[in-house]
């Protein structure tokens, strides 16, 4: 085409020269003299001896030649496409990194033991003691400068009254003399004959104040009694173990955890994935290398393929990271086993599902929005509402049927295997069953069974949806042809293709036509024509007149109504 200029060169002369190179050779030294236009009359066409069935790849060469094209124009587009490389690797992986630090968190812990001193204070503890009236003074004095402590004394020839009075005064003193240092004093009743009454007043926001400022005064007492300024008492306080169902309480919150925060981060990897495929059908890119021979077995598994090593990268580093993290309630050995499982099949089943569920959209932006949506209600809220249901006895079978439909969905499978996986004994609790591993099938064994059944079941619907819609016309034929009067070539063309065969011509058309389904708007009526070989056609006709609407159908991007096309005598409709 490069030999020919515009302005002495039909376009027809062009197209013409190009089927042929017998022609093209012919014709050079005639387009040198502007003056002698070259004519398509008279050119004599070679003829095409060609065998296209010699030339055709065996089946699964082709495809696989198919698959590695289709594959490496995946990514050189992951290539240039920065903000999916974010949304589906980066970003995953950034919040789950900040999700394993979280889930290190211990929110139940157990204390450390602690002496029952006044070292376990910050600040130097000042006792203030003082007794009533009847006691001697230096009696007390005496007494308390045993216990080792700094003190503060408080003279009880202030207080007045009966004893119970008195307290009262010296509790008032305390009050008026208060400070957050100060965690308690002392208040002694008798300290005769080796019988010793007192009153510990304690600061209550002071931890272990009662005891400290007890073992203090019990100490002095103790070096009273045995005449033993040397004589220490050690008193420790060391808690409780957490009870078992303190630790499966804290289980069910690690795995809820777990979930929300896994099923967040895996949530962009979808919503990303779906935008590239809604988008190409969106755009017709897929329709177009359809139509030029790619197999939708190839299109798909080459999809496939890529999304998926995509999504290894994501999964392997999360089990990287739990282990490095050390969450103990996954690092068991078969809980880490099943969590393997489980992140593996997640991605081949997220993907088929993507796959299926993106037919129900027409723009990519909702189909993303939507996808989003769906992962983070099924991941999240209905993995969490599930597992709620199965404490209460009247829910526990309801809950668990309702599950099984539930698992369909790739999304809450993966949430509420993370929430099962660990809840093993809480579960089995529950139950009132002996707890089984993790594998076993009432913990993740049902989980991982739907994660591999629902990538086949998808991925198999796929092909059943696209052979669905590309093997037969659409039954809706809208409102009946009416007869008007045709022009004379109109009417001379149609008895030709009548009484033609669809050998005869490279593309014919025979009374094709087109009716939406949505307005019932007769797009094409009861079109025929047939394109001779070497011929060069077009279509004329106003605004909305069809010409758009039957190319649509001759390649394949919208189904007839009614009638008949072929191409090289393969039916449109059926081949």
């Amino acid at each position: 085409m490069e030999s020919y200029g515009i302005s002495i060169t039909t376009l027809e002369e062009v197209f013409l020269s190009v089927n042929s190179k017998k022609t093209l050779k012919s014709q050079k030294s005639q387009i040198s003299n502007p003056e002698e236009p070259v004519s398509a009359k008279g050119i004599e066409m070679e003829e095409m001896d060609y065998d296209f069935q010699e030339s055709f790849m065996p089946p699964l060469s082709r495809f696989f030649n198919l698959f590695r094209v289709l594959v490496w124009k995946r990514l050189i587009y992951f290539k240039r496409d920065i903000k999916g490389l974010f949304m589906e690797i980066v970003l995953p992986i950034l919040l789950t990194i900040m999700g394993c630090a979280l889930l290190t968190i211990t929110f139940i812990t157990i204390e450390p033991a602690l002496g029952m001193d006044m070292t376990a204070y910050d600040t130097v503890q000042n006792v203030i003691y003082s007794g009533i009236n009847s006691i001697t003074f230096s009696d007390l004095s005496t007494l308390m400068g045993k216990s080792g402590q700094n003190l503060t004394p408080y003279s009880n020839t202030l207080l007045t009254g009966n004893s119970t009075d008195q307290l009262t005064l010296f509790d008032n003193y305390q009050f008026s003399q208060y400070s957050r240092e100060q965690n308690g004093a002392v208040f002694f009743t008798n300290i005769s004959s080796n019988n010793y009454t007192f009153v510990i007043l304690a600061n209550t926001i002071a931890p272990e104040a009662a005891s400290i400022y007890l073992n203090a005064v019990n100490q002095a007492i103790f070096r009273s009694v045995l005449s033993n300024d040397n004589f220490s008492l050690k008193v420790i306080n060391s808690p409780m173990p957490l009870t078992y169902a303190l630790l499966q309480g804290q289980q069910t919150t690690s795995g809820i955890l777990a979930s929300m925060v896994f099923t967040l981060a895996i949530g962009f990897i979808p919503a990303s994935i779906i935008v590239f495929i809604v988008k190409e059908r969106e755009s017709k890119i897929k329709h177009q290398q359809l139509v030029s021979g790619v197999s939708l077995s190839a299109y798909w598994f080459s999809n496939f393929f890529v999304d998926y090593m995509k999504y290894l990268i994501y999964a392997i580093s999360t089990l990287i990271m739990i282990q490095a993290f050390k969450i103990d309630i996954m690092t068991d050995s078969e809980n880490y086993q099943a969590l393997i499982y489980v992140f593996l099949l997640n991605g081949s089943s997220m993907i088929a599902f993507l796959y299926a569920f993106q037919f129900l959209f027409k723009t990519y932006s909702g189909a993303q929005i939507a996808i989003f949506i769906l992962y983070n209600v099924c991941g999240t809220i209905l993995s969490i509402v599930m597992l709620v249901l199965q404490f209460f006895d009247e829910t526990r079978e309801p809950s668990a049927n309702a599950a099984y439909f539930l698992r369909l969905v790739p999304t809450f499978t993966f949430g509420y295997s993370l929430i099962a996986n660990t809840n093993i004994e809480t579960s089995a609790l529950f139950r009132g069953t002996p707890p089984k591993g993790a594998l076993a099938w009432e913990n993740n064994g049902v989980d991982i069974f739907y994660l591999g059944f629902t990538t086949v079941m998808y991925m198999g619907l796929v092909f059943v949806i696209e052979m669905a819609s590309n093997s037969k016309k659409v039954s809706f034929k809208g409102k009946p042809y009416e007869e008007h009067e045709k022009d004379s070539d109109v009417v001379e063309e149609e008895r030709l293709i009548r009484e033609s065969k669809p050998q005869d011509f490279p593309v014919m058309v025979n009374q094709l036509r087109k009716v939406y389904r949505e307005n019932k708007k007769v797009a094409v009526e009861k079109v025929s024509f047939g394109v001779p070989q070497g011929g060069v056609f077009g279509l004329l006709g106003v605004n909305g007149a069809g010409k758009t609407t039957t190319f649509k159908m001759l390649t394949g991007d919208i189904n007839p109504s009614a009638g008949e096309a072929f191409i090289y005598g393969h039916d449109i409709s059926t081949q």
